[in-house]
């Protein structure tokens, strides 16, 4: 069998002929596991500008160091969220001391409020200036020996007052100065080490999900590429290995994911926009190096820009590749608005000062990250991976019933919530009674508004289908009265294949006669050459029942053309599909639309047929009649 990618399974004459005289059993099996080869060929085309393919000796290496990423960040991820607490600390380190602060346009530290009460008797106010932390003018560097500081460090702090005096206080670090300053806004350090280990917990589980998925795919370099730098910010939380280590993974980690981004999905950097991208990260890692205040400022712009590469690049590619690129290209186009949307919020959290408003802003921009790590790998796993790529459409845009149908029952809930409290208050004070009855409201509208909304959504996600089940019965049945048949299935080949995204279809017709041989009329995608080789060594079933073969590499699927030439129905030829580009078989959606328009192919070839034999009597009769009026005209005598 051709290895994945192989040429010589391509549609070309010899090249099939040469693959189909191979086991059929071993055939079968190796195409269920091949990646689409016009998806990871790696016969690197057009420009230089590309990944290294990934060779035997490299492989080892690669295995080696996948595993021990993927391990160190399990056990990482496990160790983290066992002993997490809110991260708010390594964001605000002073409130591990009762401070909070913000930045003015000066270079020391402005102190905004001061809920800890060890600071408060220490004569820290609001409004002071910190000039030194921890024994140390460089500010930056003291709060990242803060952040690492273990609980009861002893922490100095010289601070400028309003009226130009300085004084120097000597605090501690504790984690209940955190507690005691989250309870001064109304929030519980529960809450908030709950919804940390939640953010850290869901956004681990897809890192490593994804870079498992990925690590199947490693003789691609891009999913080899991002399976490593999908682990590198994982295996090193700030928690465990210290706030510079980590932010270094991560700088890198994010420098990685970007570069292989840009060279989706082939490993090529195919556009000047991309090879520019990719000097550029290049310079901005480097940059992290000597100014990481800077570098952290460009991280979101940069996730973005690469992202937003890949979704132009998909208005650049062919058919077979587009369906590729889709899914990759909405997961960074929804990536890169949540990027976006952190940068914003991180630029806007520069501007809040109290505590509330600056804890709400990391929330949001949690919750902003999370959301980009999903769009991310997620939508790099539907493209890059072996899955079907037409059925994920198909699954994603039912699944989307469910997305929009619950907030919308919820807030049809609420509302009927209130309105019931309101009306039923003077009979029963308590809302169990109009929560109840909300209830039951509600349930009974799921079924409905679900209905609808998987009519709407089935509307949009199967337009093509539901346009050539209209339009192709129609289209048949004019043709019948004015084109041969082989015209008529040229035209039903050619507009069935891109409505029901198969490479290939083709018809065969029965012979008139049981003694004669099956013939192909029309196909599509295929040389008719290979498509009557094909019919030589497999004649096509004689029942009504669509026949399924999924180990058969050309024609895996064959709809009986019913028509009643005898007054029962019966299967006058067959509709051969061949696989979709991604290599599956067209799904159950595409093959119910080709059996009902099916009788109406039938019923055009029997109404083509029988025209072809009224035409073929008349001319007969007509051929017959001009000898006899020839010889009855009387003989014209010469002058």
């Amino acid at each position: 069998m051709p290895e994945a990618g192989d040429r010589s399974f391509d549609q070309s004459s010899a090249g099939w002929r040469e693959t189909y005289r191979r086991d059929a059993i071993d055939c079968g099996i190796r195409l269920l596991n091949i990646s689409p080869p016009t998806f990871l060929d790696t016969s690197w085309r057009g420009s230089s500008w590309r990944l290294p393919v990934i060779d035997h000796r490299a492989m080892a290496v690669y295995r080696l160091a996948w595993a021990l990423l993927f391990l160190t960040a399990l056990v990482m991820t496990a160790v983290t969220l066992n002993k997490l607490e809110w991260d708010g600390p390594e964001r605000l380190p002073l409130l591990r001391v009762g401070i909070n602060y913000t930045r003015d346009a000066t270079p020391d530290l402005l102190v905004y409020e001061v809920p800890g009460a060890n600071a408060r008797a220490a004569g820290v106010r609001p409004g002071d200036h910190i000039i030194a932390l921890m024994g140390k003018k460089g500010l930056d560097d003291a709060l990242g020996d803060l952040i690492d500081a273990p609980h009861g460090t002893i922490v100095p702090i010289t601070v400028r007052h309003a009226d130009n005096s300085v004084a120097t206080a000597t605090l501690r670090a504790s984690d209940v100065e955190v507690t005691a300053a989250l309870e001064t806004v109304g929030l519980s350090a529960t809450l908030m080490r709950g919804w940390t280990r939640f953010i850290l917990g869901v956004g681990a589980a897809i890192v490593l999900v994804a870079s498992a998925l990925l690590y199947r795919q490693r003789h691609n370099p891009v999913a080899a590429l991002l399976a490593i730098a999908a682990l590198i910010a994982t295996a090193t939380p700030t928690s465990i290995v210290g706030y510079d280590r980590a932010l270094i993974g991560a700088a890198i980690g994010v420098a990685v994911t970007n570069i292989a981004v840009l060279a989706f999905p082939d490993g090529r950097f195919a556009t000047p926009v991309a090879r520019l991208l990719v000097v550029l990260n290049a310079i901005w890692l480097g940059m992290f190096f000597i100014a990481p205040d800077i570098h952290a400022q460009g991280i979101y712009p940069s996730i973005a820009l690469s992202e937003l590469a890949v979704v132009l690049r998909y208005r650049r590619s062919g058919l077979a590749d587009r369906q590729q690129i889709r899914w990759a290209a909405l997961g960074f186009a929804g990536a890169a608005v949540f990027s976006a949307a952190a940068a914003v919020a991180t630029a806007v959290s520069y501007h809040f000062n109290s505590l509330f408003d600056t804890i709400a802003n990391d929330m949001t921009t949690d919750a902003l990250d999370l959301g980009n790590s999903l769009c991310l790998w997620g939508g790099l796993g539907i493209a890059l991976l072996r899955f079907r790529l037409y059925d994920a459409d198909v699954a994603i845009t039912r699944s989307t019933v469910w997305a929009i149908a619950a907030p919308l029952l919820a807030i049809v809930f609420g509302m009927l919530t209130e309105v019931l409290k309101v009306l039923l208050a003077p009979i029963f004070p308590n809302d169990t009674v109009a929560l109840a009855i909300a209830g039951v409201l509600t349930a009974s509208l799921i079924q409905p508004v679900g209905d609808r909304l998987k009519q709407i959504v089935e509307r949009w996600s199967r337009a093509r289908l539901m346009a050539l089940a209209d339009d192709l019965p129609v289209a048949v049945q004019d043709m019948a009265e004015n084109d041969d048949c082989p015209r008529m299935l040229a035209h039903v080949c050619k507009v069935t294949a891109p409505a029901i995204q198969a490479a290939v279809v083709a018809i065969a017709l029965r012979p008139e006669h049981a003694s004669g041989a099956w013939s192909v009329s029309a196909c599509y995608g295929l040389d008719p050459n290979d498509a009557r080789f094909w019919l030589d060594a497999n004649t096509p079933g004689v029942g009504l029942a669509v026949t399924t073969t999924r180990m058969e590499p050309l024609f895996p699927l064959a709809i009986p053309l019913i028509a009643r030439p005898n007054g029962e129905r019966e299967a006058i030829g067959w509709m051969l599909v061949g696989r979709r580009p991604d290599g599956s078989i067209p799904d159950k959606g595409a093959i119910a639309t080709l059996e009902s328009v099916s009788p109406a192919i039938g019923h055009a070839i029997l109404a083509i047929a029988a025209n072809a034999r009224r035409l073929s009597t008349l001319t007969n009769g007509l051929q017959s009649v001009t000898p006899r009026t020839e010889s009855s005209r009387p003989p014209v005598r010469e002058s």
